[in-house]
C-alpha cells in the first residue's frame, strides 16, 4: 500500500494492534501524513522515529504503550494525544521543549510517569504562551491534583481554555477547593469536566461554574473538533 502510486495523497493513517507495522511506517517512502493514530502498536524503540519521518503532521494519537519520543518539532501540530502505560521523563521533556505553537488541543494521562508527584514535571508545560490551545484533557493525575490545578490556572494560555477535561483524576477536597479558588482564570471556560464521585464537590463546583460542568468525559467537546 505505501509503494503504491496512490499513497502520495494519504493525508490520515491509523495503525492498530500490530507492532510490525509501526518499523515498516518508518522505513517506508515519505507520506504527506497529516493525521496517524497509533494504537496498541508496542514498539516504542519506533516511535521516537516518527516526528522526524512526518514533520507535517497536524493530527498525533498514541494509545496503549510506552513513548519513545525524545524530541518532538511538529510545527503544524493541532491535536496531541498521549494515552498509554507509561510516559518517561525523556517524553514529557520532548513535550515540554517541543515545537508545539499551533496546537489546539492536548490530551496527556499522567498517572504513570516516573518518580513521585509526577504531575508536577508538566510545569514547564504549563509554563509555555500556547497561543492556540484551547482543549486540554489531564487523565490520572496523581495525588498533587489539588497543586495541579493552580499551576493549570496560573498557565499564560488560562484565560483562553474553553474546554478542561479532568474526569479520569479524582477530585479531592483541597482540589475542588482550588478549582472554586480560580474561576476567574479561566475566562472563556466553556466545559470543565471532573469526576462525579465526590458528589458534594460537584455540587459546588456547579454554584460557581453553572452549567459548563460535566460529570462525564468530554470527547472532542467543541463543534469545530467534531468527527
Amino acid at each position: 500500500m505505501l509503494e503504491h502510486p496512490a499513497a502520495r495523497f494519504l493525508r490520515n493513517l491509523t495503525l492498530a494492534g500490530n507492532p510490525d507495522l509501526v518499523p515498516i511506517l518508518v522505513d517506508g517512502p515519505n507520506l504527506p501524513l497529516r493525521r496517524l493514530v497509533l494504537d496498541n502498536t508496542t514498539r516504542p524503540d519506533m516511535r521516537a522515529e516518527l516526528p522526524k519521518k512526518f514533520p507535517r503532521l497536524e493530527h498525533l494519537d498514541v494509545v496503549g504503550a510506552a513513548i519513545a519520543f525524545d524530541e518532538i518539532d511538529l510545527p503544524h501540530l493541532e491535536r496531541l494525544l498521549l494515552r498509554n502505560d507509561r510516559c518517561s521523563d525523556a517524553a514529557l521533556n520532548a513535550i515540554c521543549r517541543g515545537h508545539l505553537d499551533r496546537l489546539v488541543e492536548l490530551e496527556l494521562w499522567c498517572d504513570s510517569m516516573e518518580g513521585p508527584r509526577s504531575s508536577h514535571k508538566l510545569v514547564p508545560l504549563l509554563s509555555r504562551d500556547l497561543p492556540h490551545l484551547r482543549i486540554v484533557r489531564f487523565g490520572r493525575i496523581a495525588m498533587d491534583i489539588a497543586d495541579f490545578v493552580l499551576h493549570l490556572a496560573n498557565a499564560p494560555f488560562a484565560h483562553r481554555l474553553e474546554v478542561i477535561d479532568l474526569f479520569e483524576s479524582s477530585m479531592s477536597v483541597e482540589a475542588i477547593r482550588n478549582l472554586i479558588a480560580v474561576r476567574d482564570r479561566f475566562q472563556s471556560l466553556q466545559i470543565l469536566a471532573v469526576d462525579g464521585y465526590n458528589a458534594a464537590g460537584v455540587r459546588r463546583l456547579e454554584l460557581v461554574y453553572g452549567d459548563r460542568i460535566r460529570t462525564e468525559p468530554v470527547a472532542k467537546a467543541l463543534p469545530s473538533w467534531r468527527e
